[in-house]
């Protein structure tokens, strides 16, 4: 018997937003983080894996939804229902093939207010009686999108026996704030799991690939976009700038598909989430959040290029901003100014030797995305 099973219960679908779960209609867009946990458990496979049914409801319904400035708005949804009896199905086979049952979730609010909360723990609670059940949750967005992060990460804390940040700013920040009790009970890990996509490794057919938004809060990655096209004239480029659309016509609604078109090129570029100045700017009015330096938010698709072997060419919007020190140690990435010229950035790139920094790459995927580390490292009891 195997001494721990893992459920995941999250939607496999965006959702409209975290505390609903429905879709924007006409089609689904995959969630990648799910796609990525149960690739991950699927390659690892020496852990039992289940997932709950999930549906689309086949009527659409008017959804009321609120902005922090404009009033209540009303828009067409369609409703993401879960099979709860099929959740009993999965503890039933999971206790048959393993002494512990770990339910994971993935919360970037506080699990009370998830849709459904209350009937799921009310079912974790009756399998307690049964066998001995751990709840693990991984904050994917633990950083200062919000003005109370010591609430969010308590509130996670409060409920679960592990919780996970991939923020390397959550534990110092609750450090800083004399919060040691909740710091203890958050574990740091530089990057989500992920799986190798082994069919993308070799035989590059793209020189520069860029997939993502390029508005509105990220309006520093199309600035970033500009400079890379503008350095390289002569280079094909793969440029996707939709996000992640609900059109018909999008292509990379399935994750794979993605990761695809990522592993087709022989580099991709990629900028923080939130490089550290546009961070400290944000908090700077903020009592609760101020008097903190924020590091850069580490972007998934840094991990993404890893796992393909897509040399990731990272533009810094300042010294500040960088990847997190435990994985830039690796020097697995290119770093470009914003203010670079287009002669000196080209140089940059160009000067490194892809073969030396892929197997830098290869390194800071076995050490620190690898499912073979991160998901024992996940069930360890702390």
């Amino acid at each position: 018997m195997n001494s721990d099973a893992v459920i995941l219960i999250s939607p496999p679908y965006i959702t409209v937003g975290p505390n609903a779960w429905a879709i924007m209609p006409p089609m689904p867009i995959e969630a990648d983080m799910v796609y990525h946990i149960r690739t991950s458990f699927l390659k690892y496979g020496k852990v039992p894996f289940f997932e709950p049914k999930w549906s689309l409801s086949e009527t659409p319904v008017i959804g009321t939804f609120t902005h922090t400035i404009k009033e209540p708005y009303k828009k067409e949804i369609v409703p993401l229902n879960l099979d709860f009896d099929s959740i009993d199905e999965c503890f039933e086979k999971a206790s048959k093939v393993s002494s512990t049952v770990n339910f994971l979730f993935l919360w970037n609010i506080d699990p009370k207010h998830s849709p459904h909360m209350d009937l799921i723990f009310d079912k974790i609670n009756s399998y307690r009686k049964k066998i001995n059940v751990r709840i693990l949750s991984i904050i994917p967005d633990a950083w200062p999108r919000m003005p109370d992060l010591i609430s969010l990460i308590s509130s996670h804390t409060d409920v679960c026996d592990k919780t996970v940040t991939v923020y390397e700013g959550a534990v110092p920040f609750l450090l800083s704030r004399n919060r040691k009790d909740l710091a203890d009970k958050l574990d740091y890990f530089p990057c989500v799991f992920m799986a190798l996509n082994e069919e993308k490794i070799e035989n590059k057919s793209t020189d520069f690939c860029y997939i993502g938004a390029v508005d509105g809060s990220y309006e520093h990655r199309g600035f970033a976009l500009d400079l890379i096209r503008n350095s390289f004239p002569d280079k094909n480029f793969f440029v996707y700038t939709n996000g992640k659309t609900n059109d018909p016509n999008n292509k990379l609604s399935k994750t794979k598909d993605y990761l695809d078109k990522v592993g087709n090129a022989k580099y991709s570029i990629v900028t923080s989430t939130r490089p550290t100045g546009f961070l400290m700017n944000d908090t700077l009015h903020n009592e609760q959040l101020k008097d903190f330096f924020w590091p850069s938010v580490h972007p998934g698709r840094f991990a993404e290029c890893i796992i393909n072997m897509t040399i990731p060419v990272y533009v810094q919007f300042s010294k500040m901003d960088r990847l997190p020190e435990i994985i830039d140690s690796y020097g697995a990435c290119i770093y470009v100014q914003a203010n670079d010229t287009p002669k000196t950035m080209r140089q940059k790139i160009e000067s490194v030797p892809i073969s030396e920094i892929k197997q830098r790459m290869m390194n800071l995927y076995n050490d620190h995305i690898s499912p073979d580390v991160l998901i024992p490292k996940l069930l360890k009891r702390t």
